[in-house]
Parts: C-alpha cells; structure tokens; sequence
C-alpha cells in the first residue's frame, strides 16, 4: 500500500532497548562462565606440567639409585638436573604465572633465565647431612601419596624488594644452573620452600611468594616487609596445584595441607636471628613450625615426608 497508512519496516526504540537489555543481561551471565572455563583450561596446563615434571622426577631417581635431586646449602638447582628429562621450559612455567625470562650475567657470560613457577619441598631436597631433610630418597617416605614434592609459587614484586633474585627463575640450560651462580651480588636457582615461605636459595632476605593462598593455619609471615604468600586465595579458583611425591597431582586449597618442616624436628631448632648492617627492617627472627605427620588425622596432604 503506498498510501498514507503504509506501515514502517523497522525496530521501534523500545524494542532497540528491550534488545540490548537482554543481550546484556546474557553477557552478564555467559562471560564469568567463560572466564571460568579459560581458568579451568590454564589450571589443567598447569597440572600437566606438574606431571611431566613428576615422570622426570621418577626417572631422575631411577638414574641415581632411587635418590632425588638436592638444592643443598643454596649452592644448587632442582629445575636444571631434570631439564633433560622433561626438554621443554614451558613445562616448568604455569600459565597463570607472569614471571618472564630474566637475562643474568655471571663471569661475563649471559644466561637466559626462564621462569620456573614451582618450588620443591626443603624437607626433601636436603641432604642428610644438612639436618634439614629426610635424605632425598624414595625409600625414606613414610607415605608418598600425602608428602608434597612441588608446589606453587611467584616472583616476589613488591617495589622494596627490587633484587634480581626477587624472581623465581632459573638457568635451564645446564644440570647445575650455571647461571645462577654468583653475579657479583647474590645466587639465584630454581625454587624450594616449606609452604610457609619459599625463596630461590639466592638471598633469604628476598624472599619469593607462594601461590598457594594461606596454608595450614597460616596466615601471614612477613619477611622484610614483605609477605611470603602472593594473596589469601591460591592461583587456581582459590586454591593450587600440587605434585605429590608418588607422582600424582591433585588441586586443594590451602587450607587443607600442613606446612613447615619435618614432622618431629624439633619446634626450635629452625629459629634464627639475622643482622645485617642496613636498616633496623633487617634484623629479625623467623622460625617455621613443623608440619604434620604423614598419618597425622584432618589434613589432606603435609610437607612432612615423615
């Protein structure tokens, strides 16, 4: 009809608004959800990785007469000696971890180092010599299934702690991580720790982060200011992923693993007072608790490999 009556072809105003109040009422819901999912796929990364570098770890001690690898009086990596065995950086680096390659000049060599977004339990990879650990061998584990061999953790970015060993990095490139070896001012290897703090052994005054979110009873332990958990809540929806010494990997929230040194140490033999001639900020002292025992009842995992 092409009279005065013609009917308009088109959306009225009110529709236009009806139309985009729904499709953001539908992007309201479906975008947490695929934030979600991205996460969920970066966690199942993450956990793959932990396993590949769980199946190095095991042929690691099948080289070495059942021993583990040792990071003994910081002069040591874990991460170089099993490079080998894994042949992929990207293995050892979590998706979720913004830790970037640091360059590193040491005897005027430059070494890349790649970011390594797991720490190895102190309680394992001592020797025994050291008193700070059970040997390093498979045979010495009470129960694998509950002892933690890696865990999460993150440079440490807090401005006051501008250090080139504030950076959980290590050099790949060779078994004894050559690149971490003294610049001039300080070391820096692949991590360790005991879920209540974890360092890259390069400087125990800069300390790294763990991303774990707050674990077993603990809260918060400063460390020159600086805390040694990345936030409450651990990297993966609010918990993290684990490598547990029998090679398996499971996801917990902090909350449920026991940290700290070995079951039966000793509850002061791990207290120390440090001075150095800086600030008043750098004298302290700092003890880590003793983590359950491996049978110990309402905790899902310990540091503890006794």
């Amino acid at each position: 009809m092409n009279g005065p009556y013609r009917r308009q072809i088109g959306f009225t105003l009110i529709e236009l608004l009806v139309v985009i109040a729904i499709l953001s009422i539908i992007a309201a819901i479906l975008f947490p959800v695929f934030a979600t999912a991205r996460e969920k796929a970066r966690q199942a990364t993450c956990a793959s990785n932990l396993r590949q570098l769980g199946l190095a770890f095991q042929q690691y001690s099948q080289d070495y007469d059942e021993t583990l690898p040792s990071s003994n009086s910081g002069f040591a990596g874990w991460a170089g000696p099993l490079y080998c065995y894994v042949k992929s950086a990207g293995a050892f680096a979590c998706p979720d971890d913004q830790t970037v390659q640091q360059p590193r000049i040491v005897s005027g060599v430059t070494y890349v180092l790649q970011p390594v977004s797991y720490a190895y339990n102190e309680n394992i990879s001592y020797t025994p010599s050291s008193e700070l650990g059970v040997g390093g061998t498979i045979s010495q584990f009470t129960s694998p299934p509950k002892t933690v061999l890696l865990y999460e953790v993150t440079a440490n970015l807090n401005p006051s702690q501008a250090n080139p060993c504030a950076y959980n990095v290590a050099d790949l490139s060779t078994p004894g991580e050559a690149g971490g070896m003294s610049n001039g001012t300080n070391f820096c290897f692949s991590p360790v720790g005991n879920g209540v703090w974890a360092t890259n052994r390069g400087d125990i005054y800069r300390p790294l982060q763990q991303a774990t979110g707050y674990t077993g009873g603990v809260q918060q332990k400063q460390w020159f200011g600086s805390s040694t958990f990345a936030g409450p809540d651990g990297r993966h929806c609010n918990g993290s992923n684990y490598l547990l010494s029998d090679g398996h990997v499971k996801w917990l929230r902090g909350a449920t693993v026991s940290t700290g040194y070995f079951y039966n140490s000793g509850p002061d033999i791990f207290s120390w007072t440090v001075t150095t001639a800086n600030t008043a900020e750098d004298e302290f002292t700092y003890m880590s608790p003793e983590a359950a025992g491996t049978a110990a009842p309402g905790w899902t995992v310990t540091f503890s490999p006794v």
